[in-house]
């Protein structure tokens, strides 16, 4: 019994000695604070392109005001190739930078002294908030009723496709019926068979397309029609395939064409049809985007009016803490909305990446388009690029004309420089995962270079020289440990900046140089 008291004893003496002889300090190691670079930086695989093809897209939907280029057309980097329609955008960027510049006035009136100047500033305020907010009511309406007016003309657009459709099918129906009572009246076969159930189906699915234009429901109408008449073409394929069977030499070449005829304009009617259910929905999808702006508007004029009457309220008094960070918070809102419009007026512009050729427009001015759809299609001939998938998580902090280094797998001595000159506003899903194809112009291209070669970009969207850096493992909640020179310490609240790839981080306030802190390992 003694014996294993002894053993037990020796081995927590052992245990003591190595933590106090050092234990702790394979734990931690100390750091000193200072100056470095620090950079952002998305690396990716890619692969080498060159003369590919660059669907161009608007970013927003909406109606196209002008398309300025034409196939064929040599263009510039950075030329404007087409734009949206944006007054309604400009004339909310203008309301929102006043509302901008009446929350700054708002938070200069709260730190200063009330005066009879202040409360007549006051005042011109409120009665400004009271006509954004009318015009913001006056911009939902008229926004409503062009809305309603486009669909309404769609609408009665779609009662002379439908018409058309029923005169088409009828006529297609009565042509196949005389034609199969011509040729086969006497013997009854396979094919007679057929023709005759052919026959029936298309004067059932005129007939079906005649009952739903009575019955005043245009989408369910428009709807049914497609359906139908996309089984009247089926048909109708049908029967001319029988009428052009060599056993039925008697047949004439003018009753063939006649159903073919008939087959040409069941199909034009079912594009037809096929383009205005698309338009339909389109506006409607139109509409809500534009009444969603207008609302949005209108509450924003809503909110600031009611600051405004506020702020009238209370301007003989001294401001509190409260208010003064209410009124921060409102400019910094407000300063947040003029990004967004003016981003979205950005994105109502189609510039060319590059220099390069137009191969294809696809539509034409004051069409209305879909965000994301190819309007204009140009080809670059004369540069390589490198072609990447970059992650949705990553996107964001990329732009044009951020700087790129690449490294090509076939070329491992040679290094090479860019620039990113495309990213594609349309998503895409790859293996579950959602990425945006973006495009890198190399500055300074090998003659080994070929197309089709793997090449590996790092691209740095930010980097910050001359500045405070410190090891990521060394911050816990924004907090270091700072070591004396007595050998205490102290926990220090820091203020961050940039996070580098290489796990070092900015410090914009805390720490000074020189400083030494505890970096756990």
């Amino acid at each position: 019994m003694k014996k294993k008291i002894i053993i037990i004893a020796i081995v927590l003496l052992v245990i003591l000695a190595f933590l106090l002889s050092g234990g702790d300090k394979l734990e931690q190691d100390i750091y000193t604070v200072e100056l470095g670079s620090i950079a952002q930086e998305i690396f990716e695989p890619g692969t080498i392109k060159k003369g590919d093809e660059i669907n161009l897209s608007f970013a927003n939907s909406g109606r196209i005001k002008s398309i300025y280029v034409k196939e064929g057309d040599i263009v510039e980097k950075d030329d404007v190739l087409a734009t949206l329609d944006d007054d309604v955008l400009n004339i909310n960027l203008e309301k929102a930078k006043s509302n901008l510049s009446i929350a700054n006035i708002n938070l200069q009136k709260l730190i200063s002294v009330g005066s009879g100047q202040d409360i007549q500033t006051a005042q011109i305020i409120v009665d400004n908030a009271n006509i954004a907010l009318n015009s913001a009511i006056q911009n939902l309406e008229e926004a409503e009723q062009v809305s309603n007016e486009r669909i309404s003309n769609l609408y009665s657009d779609s009662l002379s496709v439908i018409n058309s459709s029923v005169l088409a099918s009828e006529t297609a129906y009565d042509n196949v019926r005389t034609v199969l009572e011509k040729y086969f009246p006497k013997f009854y076969n396979q094919d007679s068979r057929n023709g005759a159930l052919a026959r029936d189906r298309i004067k059932a699915s005129a007939e079906e397309i005649k009952y739903y234009r009575g019955l005043g429901d245009t989408d369910k109408t428009l709807e049914i029609t497609e359906k139908n008449l996309k089984s009247i073409f089926e048909d109708m394929d049908a029967v001319i395939n029988i009428l052009n069977q060599p056993i039925y030499q008697d047949i004439s070449q003018g009753d063939k064409l006649i159903i073919n005829t008939q087959k040409n304009n069941i199909n034009q009617s079912l594009t037809s049809v096929t383009s205005m259910i698309g338009a339909i929905s389109l506006a409607k999808s139109v509409k809500s985007s534009e009444l969603s702006l207008a609302q949005n508007q209108k509450r924003s004029a809503e909110g600031t009016l009611t600051q405004a009457q506020n702020d009238l309220e209370r301007i003989m008094s001294s401001a509190r803490d409260e208010d003064v960070a209410l009124a921060r918070l409102q400019i910094d809102q407000a300063r947040k909305e003029v990004d967004l419009l003016e981003k979205m007026i950005e994105d109502s512009i189609i510039r060319a990446p590059f220099k390069g050729k137009v191969i294809r427009v696809n539509f034409k001015d004051l069409e209305i388009i879909q965000a994301g759809v190819p309007v204009i299609t140009i080809i670059l001939e004369d540069i390589y690029q490198v072609e990447l998938n970059i992650y949705e998580g990553d996107i964001a902090k990329i732009s044009i004309d951020n700087p790129a280094e690449i490294k090509v797998v076939a070329l491992p001595d040679e290094e090479f420089s860019g620039v990113v000159s495309f990213i594609d506003v349309a998503s895409k899903l790859i293996d579950n995962v959602i990425y945006y194809k973006t495009l890198i112009n190399i500055d300074n291209p090998s003659d080994k270079m070929k197309v089709g070669m793997t090449a590996d970009v790092t691209i740095t969207p930010l980097k910050k020289d001359n500045v405070l850096v410190i090891p990521e493992r060394a911050v816990s909640n924004s907090t270091v440990t700072l070591t004396k020179e007595d050998g205490s310490t102290e926990e220090v609240t820091i203020n961050l900046g940039l996070r580098g790839s290489d796990r070092m981080v900015e410090v914009l306030s805390g720490l000074n140089l020189g400083d030494k802190i505890i970096v756990s390992k």
